[in-house]
């Protein structure tokens, strides 16, 4: 039966496994061919964190020229602290902004240089922020403010946004940013220390 199958009695009739034989190694070529180009090439771990030591503030803390402040905040993968977050840009916003085409503007303009929008919002807009997050892409981080030590700093601005060194000082700070306002090349040096 699985010689008829195979047509193995019509190979041994004329008397040559040499087409078989060569069949089956194409396959096989073919087969191992494929699996190596889908198989994934490994998982590489990240590197691991510098620990980079916080600069000497010429200001305030919370202003340009200062250090950010250290605000406990609650990120999807738990709590952390706003100076962990660090080099990025922050984007205090209100649900009320109306500032969906700003944030994807500085969500682009941030991926750009390698940064990521850290969206600060009070646990009130936890919802929102994830909202906003899921919209603008993956290099958007959303995080709840529950000291309230961010969103506190500007009250009555809609937008805020601060640009932050890797070291922790604040290259920029913009009240109630808009369509028209700009960090211009701030945001190129943001990974590197700003004291």
């Amino acid at each position: 039966m699985i010689e008829r199958l195979l047509f193995l009695d019509a190979i041994r009739r004329r008397g040559s496994l040499l087409p078989l034989v060569l069949a089956a190694t194409l396959m096989v070529g073919i087969g191992a061919t494929v699996i190596g180009v889908m198989a994934p090439r490994g998982i590489h771990p990240p590197h691991p964190a510098v620990s980079l030591e916080l600069g000497s503030p010429r200001a305030d803390l919370g202003q340009v020229g200062g250090l950010l402040p250290d605000a406990p905040l609650m990120t999807l993968d738990g709590p952390t602290r706003a100076q962990d977050l660090r080099p990025a840009l922050f984007a205090v916003a209100s649900p009320r902004c109306g500032c969906e085409g700003t944030l994807v503007r500085l969500t682009d303009d941030a991926a750009t240089n390698g940064l990521a929008l850290v969206l600060v919002g009070d646990p009130s807009q936890r919802d929102w922020l994830l909202g906003r997050a899921r919209s603008l892409g993956p290099t958007v981080v959303p995080v709840v403010d529950t000291a309230r030590e961010l969103v506190d700093l500007f009250p009555g601005s809609q937008l805020t946004v601060f640009a932050v060194h890797a070291d922790g000082i604040i290259a920029a700070v913009i009240p109630a940013f808009g369509a028209d306002s700009s960090l211009g090349p701030t945001l190129a040096t943001l990974r590197q220390p700003g004291a």
